[in-house]
């Protein structure tokens, strides 16, 4: 009887231990795609001396190394790989999902929320619930900054 309240005893304390890994991994992949964003358009910002558009189709395209407008030289400043999955499981978490879409370490895609003048850029990861909490005290939300003002946004140079 002893030996059988010491093995339901190791096995509650492993489930446990591992059910911390996973959740820290997850949280980890979200935390690893944001700041990975965050770095292209640094050094999109650092080619150009501005920042590129905030918005999420146009930005996206304009680190991917799209010719245009908004990427004159057409450099790639951001070459995400894709998540891949066989049936339900997922082989290999990637950056973007197939929609070509930056999504967070379960998955999901990010919600962009763009400041009103276009001067701010954040992402927020619903988290393993899923749910957006919008900053109650016991969410599960993830924030992340991606561009904020610097006194306007721009880069004086003498």
């Amino acid at each position: 009887m002893k030996s059988l309240t010491s093995v339901v005893l190791l096995v509650l304390l492993t489930s446990q231990v591992f059910g911390n890994t996973q959740k820290s991994k997850e949280v980890a992949i979200t935390q690893s795609n944001a700041a990975e964003l965050k770095v292209a358009v640094e050094v999109y910002r650092s080619a150009y001396s501005t920042y590129p558009p905030l918005i999420k189709s146009e930005l996206l395209e304009a680190l991917k190394g799209k010719k245009d407008d908004v990427n004159p030289k057409g450099l790639p400043f951001w070459s995400p790989k894709k998540e891949k999955k066989i049936l339900w499981w997922t082989v290999n978490h990637g950056v973007v999902n197939a929609n070509g879409e930056l999504i967070d370490g379960w998955g999901r895609p990010f919600y962009w929320n763009v400041s009103d003048d276009e001067q701010t850029l954040r992402l927020t990861s619903k988290g393993k619930d899923g749910i957006l909490d919008a900053g109650k005290a016991d969410g599960d939300d993830l924030y992340f900054t991606i561009v904020e003002p610097l006194k306007r946004r721009s880069i004086q140079t003498q």
